[in-house]
């Protein structure tokens, strides 16, 4: 794979971890709102589910792997890639943690 792939890759990645993590907190509101009928018991399921994919899910190890193999390749912008890993594994906890958070707050841990 190029550069380009590469970093194209990296973002893509990033980027919907971030929604599968911001879907969980949508639907952890959602059964918020109907927690005592049918759906609502299927919304809780449904956030589950998901979150226990976001937390087993080996995201963060392949784009630590993937900004890395950026950095050694990337010589000119090799800074950039560096602070753009830490970053990225910092959202990707961050975003992680509060879909948990919301989860077990939202429906007790079900």
């Amino acid at each position: 794979m190029t550069d380009k792939h590469l970093k194209i890759a990296s973002f893509i990645t990033q980027g919907v971890y971030m929604l599968a993590c911001a879907a969980d907190i949508v639907m952890c509101l959602m059964y918020r709102m109907c927690w005592d009928t049918p759906s609502g018991r299927i919304l809780a399921d449904a956030a589950m589910y998901l979150t226990c994919d976001l937390a087993l899910l080996p995201v963060l190890p392949a784009l630590l792997v993937l900004n890395i193999c950026i950095a050694v390749r990337d010589k000119e912008h090799r800074g950039r890639w560096i602070l753009w890993t830490v970053v990225s594994a910092i959202l990707g906890v961050v975003s992680c943690l509060a879909a948990a958070v919301m989860f077990v707050s939202s429906t007790g841990g079900v």
